[in-house]
């Protein structure tokens, strides 16, 4: 139309906007493949080597002009899918003890893979052999420092060794090379309580609701610990924001409910207590509701 009528606006206008349009698509589609393969990256740090591959074969449908450049990274991850899958098998049965023995045949012909060492430390964990399990995990932190599974396979071992500190410092590695594992702020913050550190208990959930502002869980944690210290307003902004969030979490409700008592607001704990019955709340916060109603009866 604008060939056959060069000097009209209309044409003119239509072509601009669908150019702008088409520049939009190619930088939402730029950020999603980006976003993809940040995953992809982090499930490979996992040793999810399977999502992984999906990712990065999701992305590639969404940029077909890179698969060049994930061609020789797609064989090698089927590689270890192979490789891995035999000992996961074991594992998985719970052959522990066999599996060792297949991983140190693996060591002697390759003792420079990191996902060997974390998988024979992961059956001297389920045998309860500390120390081993920990050699384990040492080396194959040592082979691979992205091997976020050892890693956090090592945080939870310290852990159960009442060592919170070491397994704090691991924690926080984590953090460093994914930021989106909710849990690992829940355990730093759970941590630091237990050492009656409540300051960096809340930090670490300041920073895990920085890096996932829609986890309902984490703001539900950061109010309990606002409960807990009597901060009943804080509290409720916090679980307000989680029911927002998960609308359907009886829990958030009924902690809500709570501090609503805490500054004698009767009507409005009502109100939460009732909701998060409907939403089928658990036996023992029923109990719990029970007896505030029968505090206010005697009160009464």
């Amino acid at each position: 139309a604008q060939e056959i009528m060069p000097y009209e606006i209309y044409p003119k206008l239509k072509l601009n906007q669908i150019d702008k349009l088409t520049e939009q698509t190619d930088v939402n589609s730029a950020q999603l493949y980006k976003q993809i393969i940040s995953r992809a990256q982090i499930a490979e740090y996992s040793r999810k080597y399977e999502a992984a591959k999906e990712l990065y074969l999701n992305a590639i449908s969404i940029r077909p002009e890179e698969k060049n450049t994930w061609g020789v990274h797609l064989i090698e991850l089927n590689n270890k899918i192979r490789t891995i899958s035999v000992f996961e098998d074991r594992f998985n049965a719970g052959q522990y003890e066999e599996a060792i023995k297949d991983y140190d045949k693996a060591i002697k012909i390759d003792g420079t893979n990191s996902d060997y060492f974390l998988g024979r430390g992961m059956c001297y964990d389920k045998l309860n052999e500390s120390e081993k399990a920990l050699s384990n995990y040492d080396r194959s932190i040592d082979l691979d420092n992205n091997n976020i599974e050892a890693i956090r396979l090592r945080a939870e071992l310290y852990e159960r060794n009442n060592d919170p500190i070491k397994a704090l410092g691991d924690y926080k590695i984590y953090i460093t090379l994914d930021k989106t594992n909710i849990r690992i702020y829940e355990k730093r913050s759970t941590l630091h309580l237990l050492m009656k550190n409540v300051k960096s208990a809340i930090e670490d959930l300041d920073q895990g609701i920085e890096f996932n502002p829609k986890s309902g869980v984490l703001y539900y944690k950061r109010g309990l610990l606002f409960q807990n210290s009597f901060d009943h307003k804080e509290a409720i902004e916090n679980f307000t924001i989680a029911a927002r969030l998960d609308p359907d979490s009886a829990v958030f409700y009924f902690s809500r409910g709570k501090s609503e008592l805490g500054i004698n607001s009767i009507e409005a704990a009502a109100s939460d207590f009732t909701i998060s019955r409907n939403k089928g709340l658990d036996p023992g916060n029923l109990r719990s509701i029970e007896g505030f109603a029968k505090d206010y009866l005697d009160m009464a």
